[in-house]
């Protein structure tokens, strides 16, 4: 889970950088921009954010310094991601537990332990009909 979520930790961290050279034409269009990228986040991530203006110049390159910034500034998100170790454990148990549906209900015949070593030498038998 540890592998996974630093694969996954590096992807959205990339994904994040790309959104925050990206300009914007206002403040909603920036924060639904990143609501959408946001919307497959995993849970073991925490994302904060902040949207900051820039002034836009007429002309390109270096402005003069007694140019004038036009009354339309362009918009820009800075996000940092950050990983939840509490929800990365639940997810993590979450994914390692599993369901065992039986009808040997008598629970002092057959304790649980019994049961899993019983699951476990099914599979050994399953293997030898795949030979087959």
């Amino acid at each position: 889970m540890q592998r996974q979520a630093d694969r996954d930790q590096s992807a959205w961290e990339k994904r994040l950088w790309h959104l925050g050279n990206q300009m914007f034409a206002c403040q909603p269009d920036a924060e639904a921009a990143l609501a959408t990228v946001c919307q497959r986040l995993p849970p073991w991530f925490v994302v904060q954010s902040s949207v900051t203006s820039h002034p836009t110049y007429p002309t390109r390159g270096r402005p003069r310094q007694d140019a004038a910034a036009t009354a339309t500034p362009v918009w820009q998100i800075q996000a940092t991601l950050t990983r939840d170790a509490a929800a990365l454990e639940r997810e993590g148990r979450r994914r390692a537990a599993f369901l065992l549906g039986t009808n040997l209900l008598d629970v002092e015949v057959w304790p649980d332990e019994a049961l899993i070593e019983l699951y476990r030498e099914q599979s050994v038998a399953e293997r030898g009909f795949a030979q087959g």
